[in-house]
């Protein structure tokens, strides 16, 4: 009996479910709300007043473009969240960092004509450190790393400038070091010091490579330097060498007068550029000190600093011009008698 009374709930439940089923399937669809022509009129005023709010802005950060600047930077790393790291840290390291480079890179901007985007690098770091100043280090860490990344993107170019300077000295002098091995007589131990030039030139270049591929364009500038260094200091060498054997009047009238005169005059300015000096300041002080060395010598050796000679034949030409002017225009001399009663003889 219970087992019926069971079956039949089981039967009559499910036919009531299948009966409501069936009656909100026979329901027809609602269809939407067709909208109001007011609906339109306030979405429209909306997209003015939308379309009004971003010419205003756009109007605020032209007159403002620094306010622009600050609005366009990406918040920093762990700057938001759960965990956080001390802004005002962050901010200190990068400063630190910015100025090392920007001190180290100088020579390297301006010898190689970058003088305006170092300028505009130096601008940069100047605003974030105002921010630092202020106290709002969460501006000044993100303009500050900003500068950071700046400095190495310009780099990347810089790289490859260097990398041209290399390959170009390098097979000039490893040439030199091979002909010196091969056709003269120089001892092995000048020559083993030579080649120690080369191959250090070629360990700082293999790290100025590596730093590349990892993307640290600042560090490989500093390994080009010091390749480039070695291989100047190889072509000073090879230099001094030859004129080992001129006299204290030869080299003086030569222009051998100061030590960076024995660097070949094609290398001067990446020497220059591999100790950080700004070339065009470097230059006008060895103007000064061969002035000084000159007076030196002549003062020592009663040497007597020679003259051009072309100079002193085109001064006797411009004398003779006039000269030749004169005579054309003077009319032809009158022969005297007894210059006739010759002709008349003979």
């Amino acid at each position: 009996m219970k087992n019926g009374l069971f079956i039949f709930l089981f039967i009559a439940t499910f036919l009531y479910s299948g009966f409501l089923y069936s009656q909100e399937k026979a329901k027809p669809a609602q269809s939407a709300p067709k909208p109001s022509p007011n609906d339109n009129k306030e979405k429209a005023g909306d997209k003015i007043s939308s379309s009004k709010d971003k010419d205003k802005k756009e109007e605020v950060k032209a007159s403002n473009p620094e306010k622009q600047v600050e609005e366009d930077l990406e918040p920093s790393r762990y700057e938001t969240g759960t965990v956080q790291i001390d802004s005002k840290l962050v901010a200190s390291n990068y400063r630190t960092l910015s100025l090392k480079l920007l001190k180290t890179l100088k020579s390297s901007f301006l010898n190689l004509g970058e003088e305006e985007k170092y300028k505009q690098l130096v601008d940069s770091y100047t605003k974030a450190s105002i921010d630092y100043q202020k106290r709002d280090f969460v501006m000044a860490r993100r303009k500050y790393e900003k500068n950071y990344k700046d400095i190495n993107s310009v780099c990347e170019p810089l790289t490859q400038k260097y990398q041209e300077v290399y390959l170009k000295l390098f097979s000039e002098n490893i040439q030199s070091v091979i002909d010196l091995k091969v056709n003269s007589g120089m001892a092995p131990e000048y020559i083993a010091v030579l080649e120690k030039y080369l191959n250090t030139a070629g360990q700082f270049h293999a790290s100025a490579e590596h730093s590349s591929l990892s993307k640290d364009f600042s560090e490989a500038i500093s390994f080009y330097k010091k390749s480039i260094f070695n291989l100047v200091k190889l072509s000073y060498l090879l230099q001094k060498d030859k004129i080992k054997d001129l006299s204290i009047k030869e080299k003086f009238t030569q222009g051998f007068l100061i030590e960076d005169d024995y660097i070949p005059k094609e290398y001067i300015s990446f020497y220059d550029d591999s100790i950080d000096l700004i070339h065009k300041e470097r230059e006008k002080e060895r103007e000064e000190e061969r002035l000084q060395a000159k007076k030196v010598l002549m003062e020592k050796y009663n040497f007597k600093e020679e003259k051009e000679p072309h100079k002193e034949k085109a001064t006797e030409k411009d004398k003779a011009v006039p000269e030749e002017k004169d005579t054309l225009n003077k009319e032809p001399e009158k022969t005297s008698n007894k210059d006739t009663s010759k002709i008349k003889k003979e």
